[in-house]
């Protein structure tokens, strides 16, 4: 950090805020180290604000300039929020805090498929899950089952949004200030691009927060499911092969024919998926999105067990939807079956067949799935031509729909604040 610059103390203190946030998350299954870090991120925050006014003397005008952004603070409830719970962990001792700790039991695709409980406060992770199965039957519910706990810490004050989610919104609101006095008052610094790079670094983080905030278990044996949402590094979530993105590489526009984007994704990616089957004769699970006529992404999945393609699909519906894109589709190699097991899942069947699937949906939710059968004989194996297919129940492509909708509506919620 360059000392010379007038900044430069709000800037570290908005960077210790940042670490702080992250000692949140990472505790925030821990009523006794989240509280300890809370107190900590709250009070930098608010602190950014007074080492740069103790610099005001130094800054040309810097007046008329602030007295713009404390009118914007007026009228912020985050920001009003921020101030007096600052004064409360100084002043008065900590805040009076509750949380919804919610334990669901996932085994479908669709929300109706989750049972939910409401756990004890002062609880931990592993004795929620205890306090979980002393009241389920672990019997009545099928093989790759698994847990997901998720909890949202609020304030007596603040009822209706995380504590977390109100600090992110304070540490971008104050890095927009700093950096608004660069260019308005035209600081020189050399650090400044740093900076940005943090923070864009940390929002691009915090954004995907409530994703990353759930905890996931197999019922099976209770262990944390190995493509767990914590992991930080996107190689860790989606291994690339490159074998397999040249096999299923497709070419990033196609000529619409007036029928609609999905009616037209579907002819080409079955046209594509009949080329890929005969010259390889295996087609993985991988998904393609992208905006009008364009692919802008490309992710192939690996999922060892039924629990890791639940995670891996949920982490890859909130990716694709944090990334603005307005159509998915997804191709695989799956079970079929003429009657529904007692699992729901096709794959359990003993007299299970095999088929190439092609599902798409849009942000308008316009769903399409076409499929084509293995057929495997003395003659070698070849696809039966694509037919379309209905809908069940509980269709997997129900989840990009949502996420992408969910997205959707946030981003119009906070577009106003223009950051």
């Amino acid at each position: 950090m360059n000392e010379s610059c007038v900044a430069s103390g709000s800037e570290k203190r908005i960077i210790d805020a940042i670490k702080y946030w992250q000692w949140c998350e990472y505790n925030y299954y821990k009523p006794d180290e989240f509280r300890r870090n809370l107190n900590g991120l709250i009070q930098e925050i608010r602190n950014s604000t007074f080492v740069l006014q103790s610099q005001k003397k130094k800054i040309i005008d810097f007046d008329s300039w602030y007295s713009l952004w404390q009118e914007k603070m007026s009228t912020d409830e985050g920001l009003k929020w921020l101030k007096d719970s600052r004064n409360t962990v100084v002043k008065s001792g900590d805040l009076n805090t509750n949380s919804k700790f919610i334990a669901k039991i996932i085994y479908g695709w669709r929300d109706e498929d989750e049972y939910s409980f409401d756990i004890p406060l002062k609880l931990c992770h592993r004795e929620a899950i205890q306090y979980i199965l002393s009241i389920i039957d672990k019997k009545e519910f099928p093989e790759g089952t698994f847990i997901v706990l998720e909890r949202s810490w609020r304030e007596v004050h603040f009822p209706n949004q995380d504590i977390l989610k109100i600090c992110t919104h304070g540490i971008r609101f104050i890095a927009d200030l700093i950096i608004d006095l660069h260019e308005k008052r035209a600081i020189e610094c050399d650090d400044i691009c740093d900076f940005k790079t943090t923070i864009a670094e940390f929002i691009c983080n915090a954004d995907r927060f409530e994703e990353k905030r759930k905890l996931w278990f197999t019922l099976d044996d209770l262990k944390i499911a190995e493509f767990h949402f914590r992991a930080k590094n996107p190689k860790d979530i989606f291994p690339i092969s490159n074998e397999l993105i040249e096999r299923n590489s497709l070419l990033p526009t196609f000529e619409s024919t007036g029928k609609g984007i999905i009616d037209d994704l579907i002819l080409l990616y079955s046209q594509m998926s009949i080329i890929n089957f005969e010259r390889d004769g295996l087609i993985l699970t991988c998904l393609f999105a992208g905006k009008g006529n364009c692919r802008h992404m490309q992710i192939p999945l690996f999922p060892q067990n039924r629990a890791e393609k639940h995670i891996l699909l949920r982490r890859a519906a909130e990716r694709i939807a944090y990334a603005g894109m307005e159509w998915v589709i997804m191709i695989g190699e799956v079970w079929t079956s003429t009657t529904i097991p007692k699992t729901g899942f096709a794959a359990d069947d003993e007299n299970r067949g095999e088929a190439v699937y092609i599902q798409a949906i849009d942000s308008k939710n316009i769903l399409r799935c076409v499929k084509a059968t293995i057929v495997r004989d003395e003659n070698g194996q070849h696809l039966e031509p694509f037919i379309d297919e209905s809908f069940g129940e509980s269709n997997i492509m129900d989840l990009f729909y949502r996420y992408m909708n969910r997205f959707k509506l946030q981003g119009a919620k906070e577009k106003p604040s223009a950051r």
